[in-house]
């Protein structure tokens, strides 16, 4: 996969291929499924959690890949951040589904040390798509605190400063 400045860029065309084999439902389409309200109370949950085992077995591509799948089909938005240690996560979305995933995270075994930063119901999406963000030995740390901005640019302020300190601390690879 091409990489843009610390980010994994998948083309449209691949993306495209996937949503038309796994089309999302009702549910990722518009946050809510069929007969419910149309103001949803939206769940959004933060986490931070550490790899466990040898962090060179984590692949951000494939993650990646696998969670703009699995969550368009379940309707769960959010930011992932890898720094090749750890991962911070905002999920978003209806309060079952991002329960059930939370559940099958906490239960990977490339997981442990998983610690809720923030659960709380939401009016609207922060995170309208599903992005991915993580750091690349010797990259200039600006540049990626910049790109996670951008990528938390419509969450409060309190997400988005978590997500940008979490960049921005200093990591050994």
């Amino acid at each position: 996969m091409p990489r843009r400045g610390g980010l994994v860029h998948i083309p449209p065309h691949r993306v495209n291929a996937l949503l038309k084999r796994h089309p999302p439902s009702t549910a990722a389409k518009t946050g809510r499924c069929a007969g419910q309200r149309d103001t949803p109370m939206l769940r959004q949950l933060v986490y931070i959690s550490s790899v466990k085992g040898p962090a060179v077995a984590i692949d951000p591509e494939t993650i990646l890949i696998a969670s703009r799948r699995n969550n368009a089909q379940a309707g769960i938005t959010g930011l992932l951040y890898f720094d090749g240690r750890r991962f911070l996560q905002a999920l978003e979305g209806e309060a079952e589904a991002v329960e059930r995933l939370y559940r099958h995270i906490a239960a990977d075994p490339r997981h442990h040390a998983l610690v809720v930063l923030s659960d709380r119901h939401v009016e609207a999406r922060e995170f309208g798509d599903w992005a991915m963000g993580y750091a690349i030995k010797g990259e200039d740390k600006a540049a990626l605190i910049e790109r996670i901005a951008r990528l938390a640019a419509s969450a409060t302020p309190e997400v988005r400063a978590t997500f940008e300190s979490f960049a921005g601390l200093k990591r050994l690879f």
